[in-house]
């Protein structure tokens, strides 16, 4: 989970701040580093929100200090700058604009596995997305 996340642009440079879920879910189609499926609106925890599959594309640019491309980046790194992919490694994203009140105005929710075991992920995300809840402060 990545609070008020930002996108990422070539050489894993901070891109602009989103406008909203929607904003972000462009901005990652966008990254030619990505090979990004359509967002599909659906409901977590009673919120509208946007998911999305997302691979490495062939030929990717990497980060130098990561040598794996960078999906998104956390607006105040601590720790961790965000998700990234390996070659053979895929994501579901979820992308969420938070009720008002709440301490981030958007989040991202990434379940990252390899290709192999990415069915096994899936079961996991299905149970953990159901069990959601959000209350505005």
């Amino acid at each position: 989970m990545l609070p008020d996340p930002l996108p990422v642009e070539t050489g894993c440079r901070q891109g602009q701040a989103p406008a909203d879920a929607e904003d972000l879910a462009r901005s990652i189609q966008s990254d030619p580093d990505l090979e990004v499926t359509e967002p599909v609106a659906v409901s977590v925890g009673g919120i509208e929100a946007l998911r999305m599959d997302v691979a490495t594309a062939a030929g990717a640019s990497v980060c130098d200090y990561m040598g794996r491309p960078l999906v998104l980046r956390a607006a105040e790194p601590r720790g961790s700058l965000g998700p990234d992919l390996g070659q053979q490694d895929r994501m579901r994203l979820y992308l969420l604009d938070l009720p008002e009140g709440s301490s981030a105005r958007t989040l991202a929710i990434a379940f990252v596995g390899s290709e192999a075991g990415f069915e096994t992920v899936l079961e996991d995300e299905e149970r953990i997305m159901d069990s959601f809840e959000f209350n505005p402060r």
